[in-house]
């Protein structure tokens, strides 16, 4: 687009390549002085633009998702960026306003757009190209969703004499990419623990480690002859580890967890965020970007150059070795501290339920009865964990339901009971290593189409999926502006999905806004008529290159200054009427500008009040004399005839 004015402006909250620079419904304004000079404004029509498809390769999508129906695809939600508008306003020659994106009713950018309640980014979904781009080796199975996370976004900038200030802003972005292969990790968990549940039932069954130990207390506790008291009958009431939930659990658990990169325990520095319930992999590229080992350490999403590419080089082999930490790293929130963590706690967690029954016989005749139970210290059912004596479990022992009148028993069965507790405690500790060592190595075979397929050769792969699928800038600055040479143009964030078809690329704008004005301002001019004016006359003043609505003083010389205002293009016309005691002679207006300074003089001849009568009476005494003559000449010709 190009206006032929010395200033104007052009602002659109959403342009589409293909769809035109004037999208109907994208939020787009203009103005130019004199002719248009504005401050115009315009909303995002998503009603005229919900109609609309666009061609992303070989597949046609519509431009903007259904909110109600998201699953019926699109190339971009809005969220609260359906809220954007532009702004355009040129008020002078030499000074021209836009403004796009979030912005307030005065055109100014609103930092707190992100603050507000129920605000939600825009997401750039680039799934539909993503199989048009995949190479070799990479099937839908490592990656087959991408999107991009869009914040609250906006850009402004004016231009004073020729010369643009621009400023943008962009509250947050962020790269989603969704992976099966991170539910095949969640299965490898649920096969770990599935064996250690195994494993726990296989010492607990017939001929199990924990049955032999079991069985053995009980005939030990058979043959004791208990002094003054009798003999001891003793028969095994219950023994067993309920497994059953223990894969439910720790999956329930591990899927809740919060699985990243970060450092923190609450991984509040993650830059790498991993869903495992929905298998998608959270990119923040802001923190990438401008984080302690970015590219732009110490700067904002706000403050970054000019053309700045987020999918850099630098971030790329950040992202792959993001993600490789999350999932297989050492850090405390990583998939495998995580899992070993949740295997350990649920393992110890169960319960071991394990009670005895005991008669004491006197004389071969019963005489009393009480019950041995596995319990805590506090009387609840015991643990693995109590077991093995782990922190945040309570210790399990072996309690004697009511000694009674049974007084020697305590004393005489204790040497029996305290060692099998840690009988028991042995071949369990033995199933939470194992478990644990085995995890590493499960993790890693279910993970290794990704780890290497995708992130591997320092993120090489995936640098070359998203090199085909998208190109995203931040701060774009054009070298030539929308309108044309002499403009320029800032937006705050574009995108090219599928950069490689050239002119069939898709090229999203969001936030832009073009300025263009003079770099001197025309040289205002005051005319004066009529040229000589009698004393008590009037004169006509008019001006011209003066600033929008300017607030113009006119001073006659040795007179009293008196305001009028110039119009929308800067000119004005006024009266001034001379007073009958101006002296006569040369009289000089000055025209100033209140805001643009412009000044501009024009001279009248002030001729004396009495001269003017005078002249004026002559002539009608000329024309009397005329006549007089006349009628007396017309007379002496018809008395001659």
């Amino acid at each position: 687009m190009t206006i032929n004015a010395d200033s104007a402006s052009h602002a659109h909250g959403l342009w589409v390549g293909a769809l035109g620079l004037d999208l109907v419904g994208g939020a787009s304004s203009q103005s130019q002085f004199p002719t248009d000079p504005g401050a115009n404004r315009d909303p995002l029509n998503v009603s005229l633009l919900g109609a609309l498809n666009v061609d992303l390769g070989t597949v046609t999508v519509p431009l903007l998702k259904d909110p109600a129906n998201p699953g019926a695809g699109g190339l971009l939600e809005l969220g609260s960026l359906g809220a954007i508008e532009s702004y355009g306003a040129s008020p002078s020659s030499t000074k021209s306003v836009a403004s796009a994106g979030l912005i307030t009713d005065q055109g100014a950018l609103n930092l707190n757009a992100s603050t507000q309640p129920g605000y939600k980014p825009a997401k750039l979904d680039l799934s539909a190209a993503l199989t048009q781009v995949l190479t070799a080796g990479v099937t839908d199975e490592i990656l087959d969703q991408a999107s991009v996370d869009i914040g609250a976004l906006g850009s402004h900038v004016e231009s004073n004499l020729g010369q643009p200030d621009s400023q943008y802003m962009l509250a947050d972005a962020g790269l989603d990419l969704h992976s099966k292969v991170i539910g095949q990790a969640v299965d490898a968990v649920d096969g770990v623990v599935g064996q250690a549940g195994t494993s726990i039932n296989g010492l607990t069954g017939s001929g199990g480690a924990l049955s032999t130990v079991v069985t053995g207390l009980v005939n030990s506790l058979d043959a004791v002859n208990v002094p003054l008291v009798g003999g001891l009958n003793a028969s095994l009431d219950s023994f067993g580890i309920d497994t059953s939930s223990l894969v439910s659990s720790v999956r329930a658990e591990l899927l809740q967890s919060g699985i990243n990169n970060g450092t923190t325990a609450d991984g509040s520095d993650a830059s790498i965020n991993v869903d495992l319930s929905t298998g998608t992999i959270h990119v923040d590229l802001a923190k990438l970007l401008v984080g302690p080992e970015g590219p732009y350490a110490g700067q904002s999403l706000n403050t970054l150059p000019a053309n700045t590419d987020v999918l850099s080089d630098t971030v790329i082999a950040q992202i792959a070795s993001g993600v490789t930490n999350a999932l297989t790293g050492t850090g405390p929130n990583s998939l495998t501290t995580k899992a070993k963590n949740l295997i350990q706690q649920g393992i110890y967690g169960l319960n071991v339920n394990l009670k005895l029954n005991l008669g004491v016989s006197l004389l071969g005749f019963p005489a009393a009865n009480t019950t041995i139970s596995l319990q805590d210290t506090a009387g609840n059912p015991a643990t693995i964990g109590g077991l093995l004596n782990v922190p945040g479990f309570t210790k399990a022992e072996l309690k004697i339901a009511d000694t009674g009148v049974l007084g020697g028993l305590l004393s005489a069965v204790t040497p029996i009971l305290n060692p099998v507790i840690g009988s028991l405690g042995g071949p369990l500790d033995t199933v939470v290593t194992t478990a644990t060592a085995a995890l590493v190595p499960a993790l890693n075979a279910a993970l290794q189409p990704l780890l290497t397929g995708l992130l591997g050769n320092g993120g090489q792969p995936l640098k070359q999926i998203l090199d085909a699928l998208v190109t995203l800038r931040i701060n774009d600055q054009p070298a030539t502006g929308d309108l044309g040479a002499g403009s320029f143009t800032v937006r705050a964030f574009s995108a090219t999905a599928l950069p490689g078809l050239g002119d069939g690329a898709v090229k999203l704008q969001l936030g832009s806004s073009t300025v263009k004005s003079a770099a001197a301002a025309p040289a205002a001019t005051l005319t004066a008529t009529p040229a000589s004016v009698p004393q008590g006359g009037t004169v006509t003043l008019a001006g011209t290159g003066f600033g929008n609505a300017e607030t113009v003083n006119i001073t006659p010389a040795g007179g009293t200054p008196f305001p009028v205002t110039s119009g929308a293009d800067g000119t004005f016309s006024t009266t001034w009427n001379v007073p009958a005691s101006q002296p006569v002679g040369a009289l000089q207006f000055t025209a100033v500008g209140a805001t643009s300074a412009q000044q501009a003089t024009a001279t009248v001849q002030v001729t004396a009040e009495a001269t003017a009568n005078a002249t004026t009476d002559a002539s009608a005494t000329a024309a009397a004399d005329a006549n007089v003559n006349a009628s007396a000449s017309a007379a002496a010709s018809a008395n001659a005839d």
